[in-house]
């Protein structure tokens, strides 16, 4: 008797911890991802991260290894192919507010980045991490996880940034590598940094709440809202208010940044501008001037052309045509 109540008081409690984290989480699109997350916990988020927080972690500092990745830093410096990644790096917007990035990164345990498409921020912000980390005797314990929303740019933005850093994605001792839905090229597990799609990251949050091992989380492409997205921004709040020294960066493409800095609490936000280029306006009329086109002759718009005085070429009027008028400007032509 005393057991079966026993049981029945463990099941009440189990019912009750499980309608508060659905409360917690109801304003999260219903879904077979969300309800498999919920299943898998046991006892609330908030237990299971208490619980793991209280075996006094802490990212491991390890002297030798700090000083392997310091001396490969010093040899890719001297690599000729690193040399010239480094120099078509140089030309990013990002690279030149690498100080900026680092001093926001460094000063608050939660920030967020906008900035325009290309100017680098996917590729660079995670590199000026891990070889800040690396240049203060700190490699040992860097490991960022950057998520991406689609497969393919995961894979395609690790290659890219391996190719940067002269390295073979995913190969024994690689600082960069990738992790997909049933596709890994893995990289060491100190001093690296590992590309993923947003659904990678819970899955590994069902055995280790904490992130034990991440010492930096970037969730890329934060303005391409996402069920699996939100349900994470939810999850990495509860976590980083538990581990002081996680820290985590949203980037964003857009400038509506603002949003997830308030669902943060006031989180800074730094602004990367994109690549800028002098604009000069071509109107039709003065592309066939330039290039001499003229309509063929029975065209309807040769023909219209005619009846009203001729052939024009550019907004001027006169001249133009195969015969007449001032010829192209050849370095306009070639621009366009």
């Amino acid at each position: 008797m005393q057991k079966e109540l026993s049981n029945k008081s463990e099941r009440n409690t189990t019912s009750e911890l499980r309608g508060q984290v659905e409360v917690k989480y109801q304003h999260i699109e219903e879904s077979d991802f969300k309800r498999n997350f919920l299943n898998s916990i046991s006892g609330t988020l908030e237990e299971k991260i208490e619980a793991a927080m209280a075996n006094n972690f802490k990212l491991l500092n390890i002297g030798w290894l700090d000083t392997t990745f310091k001396k490969e830093m010093v040899r890719k410096l001297q690599s000729r192919k690193y040399q010239e990644m480094m120099e078509v790096r140089k030309k990013l917007p990002s690279f030149k507010m690498r100080d900026a990035i680092l001093d926001l990164i460094n000063n608050n345990q939660i920030s967020v980045i906008s900035g325009e498409t290309g100017c680098g921020k996917t590729t660079q912000v995670p590199q000026f991490i891990l070889d800040d980390m690396i240049a203060k005797n700190r490699g040992s314990e860097c490991f960022i996880m950057v998520t991406q929303p689609r497969r393919i740019s995961a894979i395609a933005i690790a290659e890219r940034v391996a190719q940067e850093r002269d390295e073979d994605c995913g190969r024994h001792g690689s600082s960069v590598g990738y992790q997909i839905r049933l596709e890994k090229e893995l990289p060491r597990k100190r001093g690296s940094m590992l590309y993923c799609t947003a659904g990678i990251l819970p899955e590994i949050m069902q055995s280790d709440p904490i992130l034990s091992g991440v010492s930096h989380i970037i969730m890329d492409e934060i303005h391409e809202r996402s069920m699996i997205s939100d349900f994470l921004l939810a999850i990495l709040k509860d976590v980083t208010n538990k581990r002081k020294d996680l820290k985590l960066v949203l980037m964003s493409a857009t400038l509506n940044a603002e949003k997830f800095s308030e669902f943060f609490g006031g989180a800074p936000i730094l602004h990367i501008p994109g690549f800028t280029f002098p604009v000069n306006e071509y109107y039709l009329e003065d592309v066939l001037h330039m290039t001499r086109f003229r309509p063929s002759s029975g065209s309807g718009h040769n023909q219209r052309n005619q009846r009203g005085g001729g052939w024009g070429g550019g907004r001027g009027g006169g001249g133009g045509g195969r015969g007449g008028g001032r010829g192209p400007n050849r370095d306009v032509c070639n621009d366009l």
